[in-house]
């Protein structure tokens, strides 16, 4: 019975590392001065404002927001900013959830259930804050 009652923590901590480590890996890009000029060269086409400002605040949001994740630490308050960046990609690709939206729509699906869930049991935001939330019920 003990095995059962941990098995959805276990899975959403699974989940959110994961997620996080594909998010940081995107995030990384941060550190590429020639593939931020690509990323600044696609903002300009889509008429964003202030290009290679927000190709910046983009990809750091994905680096610490992977981090974060990563750690279980902040995961409620890294996932909106996760959720708006993932909306503007997927606005990017046509609001299109097959084809090449396919990733920002399931990224924004994860961040939501974050965003709405937390970090779950096996977080830091857990471990340092469970004593004010109270709404792990495993």
């Amino acid at each position: 019975m003990k095995v059962q009652k941990y098995r959805g923590v276990n899975a959403l901590a699974l989940v959110r590392i994961i997620v996080g480590l594909l998010i940081l890996n995107h995030g990384l890009m941060l550190f590429n001065t020639e593939k931020m000029q690509e990323f600044m060269t696609f903002l300009e086409k889509l008429y964003v404002p202030f290009p290679l400002m927000m190709a910046y605040v983009s990809k750091g949001t994905e680096f610490l927001g992977g981090v974060l994740l990563i750690c279980g630490l902040f995961t409620r308050w890294v996932s909106a900013p996760l959720v708006i960046n993932m909306l503007v990609a997927l606005r990017a690709h046509t609001w299109q959830i097959t084809g090449e939206g396919e990733h920002a729509f399931l990224f924004l699906l994860l961040f939501m259930v974050f965003l709405l869930v937390g970090g779950g049991k096996f977080s830091l935001d857990h471990l340092l804050f469970a004593k004010e939330q109270r709404i792990y019920r495993y």
